[in-house]
């Protein structure tokens, strides 16, 4: 399954994007200047090749929400989001962007409701049509959709680690290979 099949329930990249400048926006003001998240925003800026007039346009003091160039910074930071995510701040360990700006298990592990897209795939599972899931999403809408069919009972089995292969007995095994903000 594709990152495509959650897209109307959870935020976008852009959104993700947003909501990480913010956060170190915030973080930077109250550090005062110099700072490890003033430094790391102004990593972020750098990765997204804003012109000089561009650049010269953000106040920092303001949320990054209100700055005039913000859909250019948007823009130039979308498409490399894994490299914009990895951008380090002193004193942190190296996923702390993932985990405390995009607040991993708040966004993606959050009871939301299953789309007509995860309640067909929870249905093809129920009728034994599919018995394996691989899926790079990190949200727990295929479990609660199948939670929705069942009544409670998800009858997934969650593999996210090597060690969860272990368990049998569930009609739907799915494998997320890049982690599960559920399980988290």
């Amino acid at each position: 399954l594709g990152s495509g099949i959650s897209r109307d329930r959870l935020p976008g990249v852009r959104e993700l994007i947003l909501k990480v400048l913010v956060f170190l926006q915030t973080q930077a003001g109250a550090e005062g200047p110099g700072g490890p998240h003033g430094k790391a925003l102004e990593d972020a800026l750098d990765k997204a090749n804003l012109r000089q007039g561009e650049r010269a346009a953000i106040e920092f003091d303001e949320s990054p929400e209100s700055w005039p160039v913000k859909d250019v910074v948007l823009d130039g930071l979308q498409n490399q989001y894994a490299d914009f995510l990895d951008i380090r701040v002193d004193n942190h360990p190296a996923d702390y962007l993932v985990w405390e700006a995009v607040d991993v298990r708040g966004t993606y592990g959050a009871a939301i409701d299953p789309d007509c897209e995860h309640l067909c795939i929870g249905i093809l599972a129920l009728e034994g049509a599919v018995t394996e899931v691989a899926s790079p999403n990190w949200d727990g809408l295929l479990e609660g959709a199948l939670a929705e069919l069942t009544g409670g009972s998800t009858g997934v089995q969650v593999v996210v680690l090597p060690g969860d292969l272990r368990a049998h007995g569930c009609p739907l095994t799915l494998l997320k290979f890049h982690g599960c903000a559920v399980c988290a």
